[in-house]
């Protein structure tokens, strides 16, 4: 962070009467301190946070541990390398970007294997300004991701854009764990325009705990016009709570655009009510977009009533399309389908 950017940050977290005691815009925080840097709206200005190693920790209520909030023009940049980030208050989150006014993109990079436990959400960037036609770009390497609260149910990463641009999520070696409702790794687009969400997560182990808390999953709903596509390498997900699915992709937007999740090596195991294996829908009344779902060597486990293996639900004239080479599925309760695929909409 170049020192006109870190003064310009603290002259606004001071200006506008928000700033905390152990709250500091810098890139070497001390002890006792979290992170926090803001731009006001109607500003021109970048935020460049960049941590190497830190120690970060906090237990106060409602605090995010390094938080990143642009309210004007600009990007938004979190990297932190290596380190440990803790936020175990209640809602309390780890690292925290968001971009909710001008334009600008948020990218959220946490390599050399940081260490992040947090109450609510562990990794959670967003865009919620309608117009915004930036990117939200994750990508984390290593490490974990732990979250704590089963009252709040926070995700190991977690992003929402509102506006037109797309979403992409790249995880490797990493462990995520959750509580409560809280998804391994989702991405969620509500936005007009077409942004879609791309999520990509390679040799991870992800458990989560909760109701509808699924492994790796994204949606593209309301006004989207973007397609969900979900790959996932040589990772073993847990998920056991009811709804809980090991990976779920849905397409509930008004374009009604496709769904399409690849699953390779690894195992998934799930032992909720209804709670699938593999879950791909697309929900909209008028879409013609097909439902893709294709695995290779994947051992797949569901051990609830009404849980399948791999399931297809399509609710209107588009098609499914679902390819299965290698691996296993096992179904060890009523109504348990090792494949199940159904569309409910009329025509081809």
């Amino acid at each position: 962070m170049s020192a006109r950017a870190l003064l310009f940050g603290l002259a606004f977290l001071l200006g506008a009467g928000e700033a905390r005691a152990a709250a500091v815009c810098s890139n070497t925080p001390g002890a006792g301190d979290t992170v926090e840097c803001t731009v006001a709206s109607g500003v021109t200005q970048d935020i460049d946070i960049d941590l190497a190693s830190p120690a970060i920790a906090t237990s106060a209520a409602q605090e995010t541990a390094v938080f990143a909030d642009h309210q004007g023009t600009g990007g938004v940049a979190v990297d932190v390398a290596g380190g440990t980030v803790s936020a175990t208050g209640s809602n309390g989150q780890g690292v925290w970007a968001r971009h909710r006014g001008g334009s600008g993109g948020v990218s959220i990079t946490l390599d050399e294997a940081v260490e992040v436990t947090a109450a609510y959400h562990g990794v959670h960037a967003s865009i919620d300004d309608t117009a915004n036609a930036a990117t939200i770009t994750i990508s984390v390497t290593g490490g974990s991701l732990s979250t704590t609260d089963a009252n709040v149910g926070g995700a190991g990463v977690w992003t929402l854009h509102q506006g037109r641009g797309g979403i992409d999520v790249h995880l490797s070696a990493v462990t995520v764990s959750t509580k409560g409702l809280g998804d391994g790794v989702y991405a969620r687009h509500t936005g007009a325009g077409g942004g879609g969400v791309d999520v990509t997560v390679a040799g991870a182990s992800i458990s989560t705990e909760g109701a509808d808390a699924h492994g790796v999953g994204g949606d593209v709903r309301g006004d989207s016009e973007g397609a969900v596509d979900i790959d996932v390498t040589g990772v073993d997900i847990t998920a056991t709570g009811p709804g809980s699915h090991g990976v779920y992709g849905l397409a509930r937007n008004a374009a009604g655009e496709a769904v399409s999740i690849s699953v390779t090596g690894g195992t998934i195991e799930t032992s909720g009510l209804r709670g699938n294996g593999i879950h791909g829908q697309v929900f909209h009344s008028g879409s013609s977009a097909a439902i893709s779902i294709d695995t290779r060597d994947v051992a797949i486990t569901a051990r609830a009533h009404d849980a399948s293996g791999v399931e297809a639900s399509h609710g209107a004239t588009g098609g499914i399309d679902v390819d299965l080479r290698g691996g296993s599925i096992s179904t060890t309760n009523d109504f348990g389908f090792a494949v199940n695929a159904q569309r409910s909409g009329a025509g081809v």
